[in-house]
């Protein structure tokens, strides 16, 4: 139980810095 719940908290740092990454690159296309 306790590996899926580090996988999980892994793929949710993974998907907020890929947004992170998309939005600073999308800000620098745009300015």
């Amino acid at each position: 139980i306790g590996s899926d719940i580090k996988i999980s908290q892994n793929l949710e740092s993974i998907g907020l810095r890929s947004l992170y990454l998309s939005s600073t690159i999308i800000k620098k296309r745009v300015v």
